[in-house]
């Protein structure tokens, strides 16, 4: 049987309020967390999710991804999260930075991060490369619901580049 240290349970305890819509007791069992085990890289890539998604605060939210990536560069799910946060603050020279390194992360998002990359492309209006990046999303996605996400995305940058070009 496989036991958790304590800084694992309370990690399970946020996630399963957040996951809930129970933010705010999230927050403060990830803050107590914290406080503990400053060193425990998932609680800010958590923090970092919560002040970009929920909280609108993208400077706080970088804080907390990069903290993660110091602590545990080989921590997959930051990754697609703070590849996010660049394309929401328009820093599209990190995002591509971001992106390569993280390709080479072992079980990263792959297919998220090529999202990512799909959509700096067309917010530049490079709809070949945000074509290119969205069918290699749909091509590493593992998910269903996923697929017809990106491929919605795909239908959309296939017709602008046609009504575009």
């Amino acid at each position: 049987m496989e036991t958790f240290s304590k800084a694992e349970v309370m990690f399970l305890k946020a996630d399963s309020k957040l996951q809930n819509g129970h933010y705010k007791e999230g927050i403060q069992i990830l803050e107590e967390l914290l406080k503990e085990s400053p060193d425990f890289a998932p609680a800010y890539n958590h923090m970092g999710w919560l002040y970009f998604v929920h909280l609108s605060d993208l400077t706080k939210a970088e804080g907390f991804f990069k903290k993660t990536i110091k602590l545990d560069p080989a921590y997959p799910p930051v990754y697609p999260n703070y590849a996010a946060l660049l394309n929401a603050m328009d820093r599209h020279e990190e995002l591509e930075n971001l992106i390569n390194t993280a390709l080479d992360i072992e079980n990263v998002d792959v297919a998220a991060l090529h999202y990512e990359r799909a959509t700096m492309n067309e917010v530049k209006q490079d709809y070949v490369k945000a074509e290119e990046s969205l069918r290699k999303a749909i091509q590493y996605s593992l998910s269903n619901s996923d697929v017809r996400f990106y491929s919605e995305a795909l239908e959309r940058v296939v017709m602008k580049k046609s009504l575009l070009s």
